[in-house]
């Protein structure tokens, strides 16, 4: 069911920070997320936003998690703008932006921290209401969202939702330029239904936790019309040891133009699984298998030993992780135009 108004949205909040009392609970019994927020200092500004924000009316039910910047974000994203905090707050780009700042599923702390810890430490995603995922990790102890945002005040209560409150924005230029990206980077893209299912099935993947958050908003999400599609996913070792090839940082190598339009290269249409490419390069009698990427180059696929090897330098590590009706192969290096 659809709430058609977030005014009509009766949510009770209370701070729990893991230890709450029922009556704390219940003093907020009935009020509106507006009424509630409007009583937390730091959120005056996200209340206000929060309720001319037009996607509200795409809200269902839920449960929702709610990352909430304070007013000290909101304040900082106006002064990197140079505009006001009424310019900022009435803008498109804050509105485009909400969306990622609500997931479903209600994902307390002490929640968060429990995913991280199952994944062994690895950073976990989850899947905002704009479609993309959001990048959760630890860093030092603290929970902090996309390697930009820090939760500061945890679990405000909304009956079955809840809200953190956290130091930056989420997505935005404000954030994303603190790694080096620029705004032109991270404008919002609209990923088909297969790009999707690729993100959600590799943010299932430990091994995978960078590619998955990284796909999510590349410019190949766009072009990903009806598949399927064969997706060769740089492990997070991968790009990690990418990134330091070139003398960047993790952070910088992730917002570079570089990644973010070369991940074409990475995407073949048809449903390749590695048998299927043996089977393929066998029956070659043993000759490297052209294949077509999205963006119109060839890569070369060879069988080496056990292995499948794309341009000499890229060596499949694991087969086979099924994305609805689409394939992912996770591989050891970046594949870039420098093998074409």
């Amino acid at each position: 069911m659809i709430i058609r108004s977030l005014l009509a949205l009766t949510l009770a909040f209370a701070f729990v920070g893991g230890s709450a009392s029922a009556d704390q609970h219940d003093d907020y019994a009935g009020r509106t997320l507006t009424d509630v927020t409007a009583g937390v200092p730091e959120l005056g500004r996200f209340s206000q936003a929060f309720e001319a924000w037009p996607g509200g009316q795409d809200l269902a039910e839920g449960p929702y998690t709610v990352f909430a910047p304070t007013d000290a974000a909101f304040e900082q994203a106006a002064l990197e703008r140079g505009i006001t905090i009424d310019e900022f707050l009435a803008s498109d780009e804050l509105f485009e932006w909400f969306g990622y700042h609500v997931v479903e599923g209600r994902w307390t702390e002490a929640d968060l921290r429990s995913e991280i810890d199952a994944a062994g430490g690895m950073p976990v995603t989850l899947d905002t209401m704009d479609g993309r995922p959001v990048l959760v990790s630890l860093v030092d102890d603290a929970i902090v969202f996309d390697d930009v945002a820090a939760l500061e005040s945890p679990d405000l209560e909304a009956q079955d939702h809840v809200v953190h409150t956290i130091d930056a924005f989420l997505g935005t230029t404000a954030a994303t330029e603190q790694i080096g990206a620029t705004p032109e980077q991270f404008a919002p893209v609209t990923a088909t239904d297969d790009a999707r299912n690729v993100s959600t099935s590799a943010a299932a993947v430990p091994e995978l936790q960078r590619f998955a958050a990284i796909f999510a908003a590349a410019p190949v999400v766009e072009d990903m019309a009806a598949g399927p599609y064969t997706v060769f996913a740089p492990s997070d070792e991968a790009l990690e040891r990418a990134a330091s090839e070139r003398g960047m940082t993790i952070d910088e190598f992730v917002a570079s133009p570089e990644l973010r339009d070369g991940l074409g290269l990475h995407v073949v249409e048809g449903r390749w699984t590695a048998e299927e490419l043996m089977l393929e390069i066998a029956a070659a009698a043993g000759a490297p298998l052209g294949l077509q990427t999205i963006d119109g180059e060839n890569l070369f696929v060879e069988q080496v030993g056990d292995d499948l090897v794309i341009n000499d330098a890229v060596t499949v590590i694991a087969a086979d992780i099924e994305a609805e009706g689409n394939v992912i192969h996770t591989v050891d290096n970046v594949i870039d135009d420098r093998g074409l």
